[in-house]
């Protein structure tokens, strides 16, 4: 018993310590940015970058840059701006993990509010369903999926948020490094605010980014 509530508030702990680092970390991500050169010739992460160079450019995207987002592992959020002048494609590696773990995952965000700091996200990796979405935010997460199934599931899920919820993506083109630290310190700063979030924390690290992967927005 002593063992399992010593686990759970190492991972609770731990899960606060990444939020506030990874956040003040994208607050400078601007600042930090990355050079396609200082990745191997050859290597995995070089041919994730192809493939969703060549993904980006077929629908029309253009490109934004590379940004490293995490000081102590470097995570590498490449982006490219959408036709949407609000919608963003992204793509997350870890250049110098081993082969299998450098491809992080993809994932599409709109701006809803870029004042309120609210987005829709559609993603692949998991671990954006490690905290709940901030208030007036939507993340939906689908792990096996191709760039085309992940295009057409945010569009949906735009589609519903506008038909049932009457809300609309932003029209104004954003900058994205600085909305991308607004939206991610408004989610963090309200997930740790609230009272209950070691219990949050615990449990949607266990249980709950399991069982909303796969589940569009208007399943949850």
């Amino acid at each position: 018993m002593y063992l399992t509530i010593g686990l759970a508030v190492v991972v609770v702990a731990t899960i606060a310590i990444l939020l506030i680092v990874s956040s003040n970390s994208i607050k400078r991500m601007k600042d930090v940015t990355f050079k396609r050169s200082d990745v191997k010739a050859g290597s995995q992460t070089a041919d994730h970058w192809r493939l969703w160079e060549d993904f980006a450019k077929t629908r029309e995207m253009k490109p934004i840059g590379h940004f490293v987002t995490q000081p102590l592992t470097p995570v590498i959020m490449s982006a490219w701006r959408c036709p949407k002048p609000a919608s963003f494609f992204v793509l997350h590696t870890v250049p110098g993990k081993s082969e299998m773990e450098q491809f992080r995952g993809v994932e599409f965000v709109t701006i809803l509010d870029s004042d309120a700091g609210t987005t829709l996200t559609t993603t692949t990796k998991s671990d954006g369903l490690t905290i709940p979405a901030g208030p007036g935010s939507w993340v939906q997460c689908f792990p096996e999926s191709t760039g085309t199934q992940l295009a057409q599931a945010h569009e949906k899920g735009l589609s519903w948020l506008n038909q049932k919820k009457s809300i609309k993506a932003d029209v104004q083109p954003a900058d994205f490094p600085k909305i991308t630290a607004h939206c991610v310190q408004t989610q963090v700063r309200s997930f740790i605010q609230n009272r209950k979030f070691p219990l949050v924390a615990l449990w949607r690290f266990v249980v709950a980014r399991h069982m909303e992967a796969g589940k569009s927005v208007w399943n949850q």
